[in-house]
């Protein structure tokens, strides 16, 4: 076979015009990649401890919830109780949990992004209201594995603000994964055949059967704005969420505020589960781990 010698073509000469282009252009790289602003004002890029980017430690605070009649989604709170001892929550949808007390929550373990195991865990309804779709439960584990999300204040986004969801599409085979889209409606009540819900808001953010109780979250800040309960709709390209407004005056009106807003949780907050003896009588658990092949 003949070898065929490439010829090197000449190297342009560099003028002054050319290299301002070329400066201009690598400054413009840096704006837009967000080196040159303030940390709390840089993209989703940016790394957070343990290696984690933002859409990471997200995910990492979203669990699969699975009951004997269906499976779910839902968002984890970390809060201190007046012993200095954290305990963990779950804001998920009541859809979810309906018709139990209790339910296994899983949370995938990951090793640089790729899935190495599972740990699951349990989790114990404290209240919930099938009306507004809500739901909160007390989950024995290791606090160490949850850093907990936050919620966003209760003035709902604009149209177009930019948003994302996890959830655990289709249960454990697509778990923790994140859509991103809009807001495209506020505070809305379909006339559709089986639509109870009411004041929810519509966004872009794909979901599927799996989806429903887990969080969306303020592209802006990383803090929850609702949680995911009605979807898919039309292939999935609409869902809908209970915002932060709802799930905030329920809170109030039950007397489980704490959940919301905050970073404490009354010391006898457990003893509000149908399951008080079994309950208290647990300590933080530290799950059963499943090794993935």
């Amino acid at each position: 076979m003949k070898s065929t010698k490439i010829q090197k073509p000449s190297r342009p000469a560099l003028t002054l015009g050319k290299l301002a282009l070329a400066v201009g252009l690598f400054a413009a790289s840096l704006l837009a990649t967000g080196l040159f602003l303030p940390a709390d004002s840089r993209p989703s890029f940016r790394n957070l401890p343990f290696g984690e980017n933002r859409f990471e430690r997200s995910q990492r605070n979203t669990v699969l919830l699975q009951t004997e009649f269906a499976q779910g989604s839902g968002s984890v709170v970390a809060r201190r109780n007046s012993a200095g001892q954290t305990r963990l929550f779950i804001w998920t949808a009541a859809h979810v949990v309906e018709h139990v007390s209790k339910c296994d929550a899983v949370r995938i373990l990951r090793a640089d992004g790729a899935k190495v195991g599972i740990t699951k865990f349990t989790a114990y309804v404290l209240a919930r209201d099938t009306k507004k779709d809500v739901a909160l439960l007390w989950l024995v584990a290791t606090p160490e594995l949850f850093s907990g999300v936050e919620f966003e204040s209760d003035e709902p986004l604009r149209v177009g603000d930019k948003v994302y969801h996890v959830g655990n599409f289709f249960g454990i085979d697509f778990d923790g994964s994140v859509s991103t889209g809009v807001i495209s409606q506020v505070g809305i009540r379909p006339r559709m055949e089986g639509w109870f819900w009411d004041n929810l808001d519509q966004t872009t953010s794909f979901a599927v059967p799996g989806s429903s109780g887990g969080p969306v979250f303020n592209d802006r800040n990383d803090k929850v704005i609702g949680i995911l309960v009605a979807g898919p709709l039309v292939g999935g390209s609409i869902a809908c969420f209970v915002p932060t407004r709802t799930v905030s005056a329920w809170a109030v009106s039950t007397a489980n505020e704490w959940a919301v807003r905050g970073d404490w949780c009354p010391s006898d907050v457990v003893l509000n589960s149908q399951h008080a003896l079994e309950v208290n009588r647990v300590q933080h658990d530290a799950g059963s781990v499943i090794e993935l092949n």
